[in-house]
């Protein structure tokens, strides 16, 4: 589940200001873009710039030509080329071609680059390392398992583009469960990438290893998948999700009474509403055997926006006035959203909103300063009025959850700060209960909205931490779905 995308205060506004976009995501805006292919010869370094609220990793490659470019996984920004410049001293001076001027001046010492960044009022030490920003359980070749790129026609015509994954020893004559990744909020790629992070690539490895199949697409609109995003809300994603369950089921080497769907954040919703179709659906030749919950929602997209805010900007350092200014004003966006409230209305709400966040300081003060204050606002309106953040903000996910007819595993990170289940535990195993089936639901310690070993929990840990998924959870998840029954028709 992605956090607005002007909440902005535990990094700077290195990326250009939110335009209208449909769907909030962590880090969640939205996955980012392919990289171009490598150089030859580069030398790569990294740094983790500290800023208010919290730190930023920078990934800095230099080519032998002089040419550079930056990476920020945070805020979606892949090889960013920099405006490189020399002074007589040696001092590299690196210009970021963004709204809200910004540079670095470093100074190779060794193995290192150190010198200082400045944006607006903004200055701090930055030293980068030699070193990759690889990700140590990212699965490398050659692979016990096998890989095939798919196609699954949607009944209203697009096609999701993904990836099948089959255990080895997978037949007809030995099939195996299967699983359907659903992605969270904003538009993702069939690993879930965000951050430098493939979290659902990590997860389908980790499944395949213990014998269980899985399909995960790009979504609609999005990397290899035709149709359109920005017009779809959560009950499109489930309609989605449906057309890849049936896929799979159908596929030979996969136990058709042993299928299911594993759903991250806002997929943790969109799974429920698509098991809820299947389920009312005459003859379907297939229903769900399992579904698991990761950071799934348990209370309206309305109050899961408001406590999400309120625990970003606290876990920054925000407090006193300024927090509950900002926290107040928020609020009243999202209720005059959620009502339909005409345009000047919710423009000016839109306008209290920026101005309380500019006053904690970070990226709102340092887009002001750069005279980005109106297309900000513009920003947040337009994402308040997009099809999926309404139908996302007054959607209560009980009645799907309450029509689960196959047993069910909630998981929540300890130290998540966009589904926090402080207030979305219980509200779920309260659903499920009324639902009469098997579940298990339990909150990981130590984890973050990721289900990373997590210090803070904050956003811009995500991108600093080596681990995309804490093994428990891999573990956990695999030895949990092979322990469910085949689901009779």
């Amino acid at each position: 589940m992605g956090p607005m995308a002007f909440l902005v205060a535990a990094s700077l506004a290195i990326a250009p200001p939110p335009g209208p976009s449909p769907a909030p995501s962590p880090a969640p805006s939205a996955a980012p873009a392919v990289a171009a292919a490598a150089p030859a010869a580069e030398r790569t370094y990294l740094a983790d710039l500290d800023v208010p609220g919290g730190t930023l990793r920078f990934v800095l490659r230099l080519a032998e030509s002089g040419d550079a470019t930056i990476d920020i996984p945070a805020q979606g920004i892949d090889r960013m080329p920099l405006d490189v410049s020399g002074k007589p001293d040696g001092t590299m001076v690196m210009r970021l071609p963004v709204p809200v001027p910004a540079f670095m001046e470093l100074k190779e010492s060794g193995d290192r680059l150190e010198g200082t960044f400045r944006q607006g009022t903004f200055s701090s030490p930055i030293a980068f390392r030699a070193g990759s920003p690889a990700k140590p359980q990212d699965p490398v070749p050659p692979l016990p398992y096998a890989t095939r790129d798919i196609e699954v026609r949607h009944p209203a015509g697009h096609v999701l583009a993904g990836t099948l994954v089959l255990p080895a020893g997978a037949s007809a004559s030995a099939r195996v469960p299967g699983v359907v990744f659903i992605t969270g909020s904003g538009p993702q790629d069939r690993d879930e990438s965000l951050m430098g992070h493939r979290p659902f690539l990590v997860l389908a490895d980790a499944l395949a290893r213990r014998g269980i199949a899985s399909v995960r697409c790009d979504d609609r609109g999005f990397g290899k998948s035709t149709g359109t995003f920005a017009d779809a809300t959560s009950d499109d994603f489930a309609s989605d999700a449906r057309a890849e369950f049936e896929w799979i089921a159908a596929v030979p080497e996969v136990d058709p009474a042993r299928v299911g769907f594993v759903g991250h954040s806002e997929g943790g919703l969109v799974g429920p509403l698509a098991a809820a179709s299947i389920e009312r659906a005459p003859g379907a030749k297939a229903r769900p055997a399992f579904i698991v919950l990761l950071a799934g929602p348990g209370v309206d997209g309305a109050a899961i926006l408001k406590e999400q805010n309120t625990a970003i900007f606290r876990a920054a350092g925000t407090q006193g006035e300024v927090l509950d200014a900002i926290v107040r004003t928020h609020a009243a966006l999202v209720d005059a959203a959620v009502a339909g409230a005409p345009d000047a209305e919710l423009r000016a709400l839109a306008e209290a909103a920026v101005d309380a966040q500019a006053r904690a300081g970070g990226a709102a003060e340092a887009m002001a300063a750069g005279g980005g204050r109106a297309q900000v606002v513009e920003g947040v309106v337009g994402q308040m009025r997009a099809p999926w953040m309404v139908r996302f903000m007054r959607l209560d996910p009980a009645p799907a959850l309450r029509a689960l007819r196959c047993p069910a595993l909630a998981l929540f990170g300890e130290r998540d700060l966009q589904v926090l289940p402080s207030q979305n535990e219980a509200p779920v195993a309260a659903a499920l209960r009324e639902a009469g089936v098997p579940a298990t639901v339990r909150t990981m310690p130590g984890l973050n909205h990721l289900f990373q070993p997590a210090r803070r929990g904050t956003l811009d840990e995500y991108a600093t931490i080596d681990v995309t998924c804490d093994p428990a959870v891999l573990a956990l998840v695999g030895g949990w779905i092979l322990a469910q029954p085949p689901r009779s028709r």
